[in-house]
Order: C-alpha cells, then sequence, then structure tokens
C-alpha cells in the first residue's frame, strides 16, 4: 500500500519513469496504477507534439504577419514622402507669406488634412483642408483635393474663393462618381484670396472659418455649413467674404483637430473657447513664437493620451 501510494504521487508529480512491479496479476489497483500512468504519459506526450505544432503554426503566422505589417508601413511610409512632396515648401510659404507660421501634426504617418498655397495674378490664396477620415482613406482625398485645386486655378484667369470652393466641389463629385445625397465622403475647408497691393482679403469656408484678431479682439467669419462633395440640391453654394485688411491684423485658418484633441483633464476636449482664448493672447508675438507655444500648448493638454486627429494650424499677420 505505501509503494502504491508513493507511486501515484510520483504519477501526480509528473513523474512517469519510476519502477513499480504489481504483487502479482491479480494485484487490481496496482495494475490499474500502471495502466493509468502509462495512458497519462501518453497523453502528455500527445499534448506536447501538439502544443509544439501550434507553436511553431503560431509563430509562422506571427512571422507573416510582421512581414505584412513591415511590408505595409513601408508603402504608406512611401506615400508619406509621395504625400509631403505636395505640400507647399517652407521655403515657398515663406516667400508668399513672410510673416507667418504653419503647425501640422498628422495623426498617423499619412495625413487627412492638408494645407495649400499659391500666387496667381500677384495674389496669394492659401487653404487649409481636412478630408474625410484620417491615415490612408483622408490621404487618397487630400491628393484628389490639391490636385483638382491647382487645376482650377491654373486653369482660370479670375476666381474668388467662393467660385474655387463650387469648383472644387463639383471636381469632387465627379471624381467620386457618387450620387449618394447621404455620402459623407468630401472635405472641410478654409480658402482665402490676399491682395497685398489693394489689402483686400477674400474668404471662403466649407464648415470651417476664418479668424481675424483686430484691436485685440477677436472676430470669427464662419464658412457655409455645407461641405465639399456635397449635393447642394436647393442650396446656392459657398459665399464670398470680403475684408479690408489694416496693419497689425492677425488671421488663423485651421481644421477641427486642435479643438477636438482630449486632454488628461477630466478626459476633456480643448474646445473653441480654450483655443480663442490662447490665440488673443499670443497673437502679437512672432509667428514662430506663437508656432512654439501652441504646439507646446497642445502637448501639455495631451499628456499621455492619443492623439484623436489630424492637426492643422495655420497663422499669419500684415
Amino acid at each position: 500500500f505505501e509503494r502504491k501510494t508513493m507511486f501515484a504521487n510520483e504519477i501526480g508529480q509528473g513523474s512517469f519513469e519510476t519502477e513499480f512491479q504489481p504483487l502479482s496479476t491479480k494485484d487490481t489497483l496496482g495494475l490499474a496504477l500502471l495502466q493509468m500512468r502509462d495512458e497519462i504519459r501518453d497523453g502528455r506526450r500527445s499534448l506536447e507534439v501538439k502544443v509544439q505544432e501550434r507553436t511553431l503554426e503560431l509563430n509562422q503566422q506571427k512571422d507573416r504577419i510582421e512581414y505584412l505589417y513591415q511590408q505595409v508601413t513601408s508603402s504608406i511610409r512611401y506615400a508619406k514622402r509621395i504625400q509631403e512632396s505636395i505640400l507647399p515648401t517652407d521655403a515657398k510659404v515663406k516667400a508668399l507669406l513672410p510673416n507667418s507660421f504653419i503647425f501640422y501634426q498628422p495623426k498617423d504617418i499619412v495625413s487627412g488634412d492638408f494645407y495649400w498655397i499659391k500666387s496667381v495674378h500677384n495674389k496669394v490664396y492659401i487653404a487649409a483642408v481636412d478630408c474625410t477620415g484620417h491615415g490612408v482613406p483622408g490621404a487618397f482625398m487630400s491628393l484628389l483635393g490639391r490636385n483638382l485645386l491647382d487645376l482650377i486655378v491654373n486653369n482660370t484667369v479670375v476666381l474668388n474663393p467662393a467660385e474655387i470652393l463650387n469648383a472644387l466641389n463639383q471636381g469632387i463629385l465627379e471624381a467620386l462618381q457618387t450620387s449618394d445625397t447621404h455620402s459623407k465622403d468630401g472635405m472641410d475647408i478654409a480658402i482665402c484670396c490676399i491682395d497685398f497691393d489693394t489689402k483686400v482679403l477674400e474668404f471662403a469656408g466649407a464648415v470651417n472659418e476664418l479668424y481675424l484678431i483686430r484691436n485685440n479682439e477677436l472676430q470669427v467669419i464662419m464658412g457655409d455649413k455645407h461641405y465639399l462633395g456635397m449635393h447642394f440640391n436647393n442650396l446656392s453654394g459657398f459665399t464670398n467674404h470680403t475684408i479690408k485688411l489694416m496693419d497689425a491684423d492677425c488671421l488663423y485658418i485651421f481644421t477641427d483637430g486642435f479643438r477636438d484633441q482630449f486632454g488628461t483633464v477630466n478626459y476633456k476636449k480643448f474646445m473653441r473657447k480654450r483655443f480663442n482664448e490662447m490665440l488673443l493672447k499670443h497673437h502679437t508675438l512672432d509667428m514662430m513664437q506663437q508656432s512654439k507655444i501652441y504646439q507646446d500648448a497642445l502637448k501639455d493638454w495631451m499628456g499621455n493620451l492619443e492623439q484623436t486627429d489630424d492637426i492643422l494650424l495655420i497663422g499669419w499677420s500684415i
């Protein structure tokens, strides 16, 4: 009985090589213990083989996933270089808007936000554009938007911002080939045309607005409520706003990423009020100083939270 007890304990501890001899062919308990040991040992070996096979399979799948991830990431990083190549260079921006800054911070490798600047007939056109989504889908829309903007401006003698948006909206609808009136694919945009000789600025917006700070007061020039890529039905298109500029005017166009960013304080968004107060507080500083302050403010607000959307803020002064 003591030997049987010790043998059973050895089996329970996973030791299957312990010698044990039943008393006789009629030792039912001893024979049962031997049979149990053999079955457990064989079952364990079979399980170990299955585990090894499954582990090998999982490792192969892991290697495959890592390979595919590297391939996709490599492709997206290449797409990032293509997307960056369509953005205006810092030198071009400074040449056309000397006292300006662009704070551009994509959420992912590629971005659904983009900015565009062009000089035509001694006027400077500048736009901040927020395409549907972010990442790869947004990046595809940004390529479409940029190419359409160039095509519209290069092939028309004189256009105001509202006319550009009307043409851009039609171009997007044709490119997307959609008749779905409920489709949300498209863009929000703020676009300005600046005539530095006459100091006249024209603005039009699809959802997005223009901020003008003059004499320490913030004026908000609202864009229209319909986005680009929307079937207007009975709407008359976009509204053109004309503003006579004054020395020391500061102007800002942007997408909604900054204001919609969640922060570590009660997990709330940055929101419009805080955003407006920030611009008012620092608008008299040099533009590059402003850019640094706004970047730091966003970083402090986010803390260790993930960025929720692409971020674009453009500012310039007269």
